[in-house]
């Protein structure tokens, strides 16, 4: 998870906390209402709790300031108190339990194809014209053909992109220009000679 965070994935970020009745969520340190912690969004709050791991349950079945370990004051301690107290006021718990949600669904259930789908879309290339396999020509003449369109055939320049440890991307055979999919098949002195040969054949 921290490599797809890394790379631009952020899969917990794409969960969200939903509210039963309230005993399995943290009323501070969860996300559960308005997409971050409360002691992100409050942090003058946050910093009067005494109990910062305090249950949604318990903390709304109580009077809201007596864990505080003093009085809110007046400015910012105040507005955000009063911020607070309009977003708990359309707040209700129920009798269901806390339960993760997955925003990747549209019915908010963990599914692995919908996390693959995304992650998919994100880091694989994607291409707009379909695959149109030609039936008169051996199967292998079409795959080639398929790879060759993607630039996935394993020239020198492709090999090193993923990876491969090679001395230089130049042609082997002439060591004149870059070895990709262009080269190897239509610049290359030698693939010219083949070309040639074939069309007087």
């Amino acid at each position: 998870m921290h490599v797809l965070k890394d790379r631009g994935f952020d899969f917990l970020a794409k969960c969200s906390k939903r509210v039963g009745n309230g005993s399995n969520t943290y009323f501070w340190l969860d996300s559960w209402k308005g997409g971050i912690p409360f002691r992100k969004a409050f942090p003058r709050l946050f910093a009067l709790e005494m109990n910062q791991q305090v249950s949604v349950k318990d903390k709304m079945a109580a009077v809201f300031e007596s864990s505080f370990r003093r009085s809110v004051r007046g400015g910012v301690e105040k507005d955000q108190l009063s911020v607070l107290a309009d977003i708990l006021d359309t707040m209700s718990l129920s009798s269901s339990l806390d339960r993760w949600a997955c925003l990747l669904s549209s019915d908010g259930e963990f599914c692995v194809k919908d996390v693959r789908s995304n992650i998919d879309d994100m880091f694989l290339s994607s291409y707009i014209d379909s695959t149109r396999w030609v039936k008169v020509v051996p199967i292998k003449i079409n795959i080639f053909t398929w790879r060759d369109r993607r630039d996935c055939l394993p020239t020198r320049l492709n090999l090193i992109r993923r990876g491969v440890a090679l001395e230089s991307t130049s042609c082997p055979i002439f060591l004149v220009g870059e070895e990709d999919v262009s080269h190897a098949l239509f610049q290359c002195p030698l693939a010219q000679a083949v070309l040639r040969q074939i069309c007087r054949w």
